[in-house]
């Protein structure tokens, strides 16, 4: 499976769960018009201990719509149900979106610009393995 359509399947697979435009792309700082989703890849790497394993890291975002909060008071609520959501969108589609599997190794919340941070490690034979 190429880079590209295993991203497209996790943008497409979070867009419908979740229930926002996801985009192909990053994006740093704040959403301040709506709640929006970015997928990208970080890195293709060999697995250490196996030539014949590529290794896809992907990177997720997805923000709320940013709001000024009064005083120093940030709601984690919203940030725990949007963990949740990401995690449950993608569990039961770790074998079904292209590489042999992929998992969610971490989801960071930043409550300052509101937003979630995913990351995702997947495995599939090694393309440039001779």
């Amino acid at each position: 499976m190429t880079l590209s359509a295993f991203r497209q399947a996790v943008q497409n697979e979070l867009e419908t769960d979740l229930g926002l435009t996801m985009v192909a792309g990053t994006r740093e700082g704040r959403s301040e018009d709506r709640d929006i989703g970015y997928v990208w890849v970080d890195a293709v790497r060999e697995d250490p201990t196996d030539v014949n394993v590529e290794v896809i890291s992907l990177t997720v975002r997805v923000f709320k719509q940013w709001k000024i909060q009064e005083g120093t008071h940030r709601p984690v609520d919203a940030f725990e149900a949007l963990i949740e959501a990401v995690q449950t969108s993608l569990r039961d589609k770790a074998t079904t979106l292209g590489p042999w599997m992929f998992r969610v190794t971490e989801i960071v919340p930043d409550y300052e610009d509101m937003y979630v941070t995913a990351s995702i490690e997947a495995h599939q034979d090694n393309t440039f393995a001779t």
